[in-house]
């Protein structure tokens, strides 16, 4: 379970699944439930930054059953998060923000990484509902929380990107507030960047969130040297959706036109494969 761990926050992705899938037999076999919990919900996770959607949503109903089975809030919470991630890659936001309501029904006083972890998937759902005000909120709320505490998961690299990426979505919009929105996306920039220290897996999502801070901060020479950067940790963890979301950005910002299509055709592929239908429609390549 150690080397799971460690492969999943440092090294490739596909190692730490195959660990973890190994320690799930063991402790099945020695019937050590709690620690079989543990590692079915890390491995969970893992699927879903893998992009094995298919694996990610069995995991989250064979922990839920067993949660509501033995009355366990903890693990019915976990559960229903990652649920939510897996849908909202799918681009199915209402049953993900139906799954997160869920998550809270059981009353669970969240500790401050499941609040993190749960806000940041509400607030990157609300954001692509288009509820920006709400979605404003929710990571105001969340990047609170992340400025009094200290990374201790790696599980929450998507949510403490997703505060950034509400932000951005406010200097996108233009309005009279962008210099406050550039500042705190700036800020949670920062906080995500502390956070691959412990956690290497997250310096692709970054790098990603650097070149379309640069994008619209009008730093032209820094945007492509961090996109292929982001592309180039993606690859080197084995992060399929991560690889998709910087084929994505560079297809919008590389001059040359047929290595603009490339990128456009790889995200396509790449959104698709991973079960993101949704996302891999809405790319035109050109």
């Amino acid at each position: 379970m150690m080397v799971g761990t460690y492969h999943s926050g440092a090294d490739s992705l596909g190692t730490a699944i195959e660990a973890m899938n190994a320690a799930l037999k063991i402790w099945e076999q020695l019937g050590e439930k709690q620690r079989w919990k543990e590692t079915l919900s890390l491995v969970t996770t893992m699927n879903v930054y893998h992009s094995d959607l298919k694996a990610a949503y069995r995991g989250a109903e064979q922990l839920h059953q067993t949660a509501v089975q033995e009355r366990n809030d903890q693990f019915r919470f976990w559960a229903l998060v990652e649920k939510a991630m897996a849908l909202q890659m799918e681009g199915k936001l209402e049953e993900a923000h139906a799954a997160l309501d869920d998550a809270l029904s059981g009353g669970l006083k969240m500790a401050p990484v499941d609040q993190i972890w749960h806000g940041g998937v509400l607030a990157r759902v609300l954001l692509e509902q288009g509820q920006f005000e709400e979605a404003v909120i929710e990571a105001d709320k969340v990047a609170a929380v992340i400025a009094a505490s200290q990374p201790t998961a790696f599980y929450v690299m998507s949510p403490y990107s997703a505060v950034t990426e509400v932000f951005l979505a406010g200097m996108e919009r233009g309005t009279a507030h962008r210099d406050d929105f550039r500042k705190r996306a700036w800020k949670s920039i920062n906080k995500l960047k502390a956070f691959t220290l412990p956690f290497p897996i997250a310096k692709a999502r970054l790098n990603l969130l650097l070149g379309r801070y640069y994008a619209l901060t009008g730093k032209t020479s820094a945007v492509l040297p961090a996109l292929r950067k982001s592309l180039e940790e993606a690859e080197r963890l084995n992060l399929r959706h991560d690889r998709a979301l910087a084929h994505l950005e560079l297809g919008k910002h590389v001059k040359d036109a047929a290595e603009r299509r490339e990128h456009q055709e790889a995200a396509k592929a790449l959104f698709a494969e991973s079960g993101a239908e949704v996302e891999s429609k809405r790319i035109v390549v050109e």
